[in-house]
C-alpha cells in the first residue's frame, strides 16, 4: 500500500474514535488509547520500521 492509503485510513479511524467518544457508550475511549500509546509507542516504531523495509521497491522500466 502506498503512503496516501494508508494515511487515508489513519485519518478516517481516527475520525470514527473521535466521533464515538463523545457519545456516552464509548466515553473515555481516547484516554484507553492515549493510555496504550504511551506504554507501547516503541512497538509502533518497531512496526513501522519493519513495515518500510519489507515494502517492495519499485522499479523503473527503460
Amino acid at each position: 500500500m502506498n503512503f496516501k492509503k494508508n494515511a487515508g485510513i489513519v485519518l478516517i479511524i481516527l475520525g470514527i474514535i473521535l466521533t464515538l467518544d463523545r457519545t456516552n457508550e464509548f466515553k473515555g475511549i481516547v484516554s484507553t488509547i492515549i493510555y496504550y500509546l504511551q506504554e507501547y509507542w516503541p512497538l509502533l516504531i518497531t512496526i513501522c520500521g519493519v513495515s518500510l523495509l519489507t515494502t517492495p521497491q519499485k522499479t523503473k522500466k527503460k
